[in-house]
């Protein structure tokens, strides 16, 4: 590794919820880019973005469920996410 490069210290895990359909197509596209922005701004860290779909992230005005899930640890099929 050169000096000039900044030593990668954690893996650093972005999750994304998303409503099946165009809403997940959407996220899909976002996250393409995103772990390269990230990089970017945030050097020294590597990025990963875990992408999930549920029904509850659906409709507008459901968000409160969105939140409770996040916050009491959402199951996926990567493990257990937690809100920040």
């Amino acid at each position: 590794m050169s000096e000039s490069q900044p030593r990668i210290r954690n893996e650093m895990i972005v999750g994304m919820l998303a409503a099946p359909g165009l809403t997940a197509e959407l996220a899909r596209n976002l996250s393409r880019n995103l772990t390269v922005r990230l990089g970017e701004r945030f050097p020294g860290y590597c990025w990963r973005v875990e992408l999930e779909t549920a029904v509850q992230a659906g409709p507008v005005g459901s968000g409160e469920d969105v939140v409770r899930m996040t916050r009491n640890g959402c199951s996926t099929r990567h493990g257990c996410w937690r809100s920040a």
